[in-house]
Order: structure tokens, then sequence, then C-alpha cells
């Protein structure tokens, strides 16, 4: 008897546990909702959605929408890679997003988890090149929603 008085917090802790593994559709590739994220799953307050990516097979690109909507680009071409105002060596890796401008949006490399999450959906090209070779980086940004309910 006094051992299930002593074991009466363990229901609700159970309880808990149950509803914070709870994972649901996601928005994007790489996303997890959880009703509450306790034990990890994805924090990002943007996704990335309908990449694509016409251009030289040297040049990869990848989406991460559980860290807050960003591509990777790396360059395995024998030249820089210029997109934009961004130029990057051969053999490199860069983590880009988006900065607002007063008319429009520029890319950026960054370290850190993304600053920038619009406001509504965005649909962007840019266009770049690599050893005389141009191409165009096309994709759509938008907010996301940890839990349908509540916006993040």
């Amino acid at each position: 008897m006094a051992l299930r008085h002593r074991l009466w917090w363990l229901i609700p802790w159970l309880a808990g546990l149950l509803l914070a593994c709870v994972t649901q559709p996601s928005p994007a590739p790489g996303c997890v909702k959880r009703l509450l994220p306790v034990f990890g799953g994805c924090f990002g307050k943007t996704v990335i959605l309908d990449l694509t990516y016409q251009g030289p097979a040297c040049v990869q690109i990848e989406v991460n929408n559980c860290q807050g909507g960003e591509f990777h680009l790396t360059n395995t071409c024998a030249d820089a890679v210029t997109l934009e105002a961004l130029s990057i060596p051969p053999g490199a890796r860069a983590i880009l997003d988006l900065r607002p401008t007063e008319s429009d949006y520029t890319l950026i490399q960054r370290e850190s988890l993304p600053t920038y999450a619009p406001e509504q959906e965005l649909h962007l090209t840019f266009a770049g090149e690599v050893a005389g070779e141009a191409f165009t980086l096309s994709f759509t940004k938008l907010p996301a929603y940890i839990f349908p309910m509540f916006p993040a």
C-alpha cells in the first residue's frame, strides 16, 4: 500500500512522456512536428520547398528544414562558384540563407542558425556561374509551424 502512494507521480510523468513523443506528418522533408519538443526534434522557423537547381553536377545543393530552412551548397568543381555576390571556393561547403534588402532579397553565407523568417511565402530565383557556365537556383521559402494551432 505504501509503495502505491510513493509512485503516484509516475502516472503524470508517463503521460507527459507519451505526449512529447507524438509525431505528425511534416510540412517539409527533414522537419518533425512534436506536441512538446522535450526529447529533440526540429526547431526551424522557416521551410524551403520546391528547390530547383539547373546547372553543373559539380555543384550539389541540399535542403535542411530541420534547423531553420537553410540550404547547403557544396562546390566539388575545379573553379569557384559565384552565386549572386557570394563566391564559394573549390572543395568548400557553404550554408546559405536570405537577408531582406530594401526592394528584394539577397543570399548570405552564415555560420549559425537562420535569423530571417519571412511572414509570407516567397518564390525566389538566383543566378550563379561556375567555370563560365551559368546556372539558376529557385525555391520557395515560407514560415514553418511546429504545431498547427500555434505558429512558430
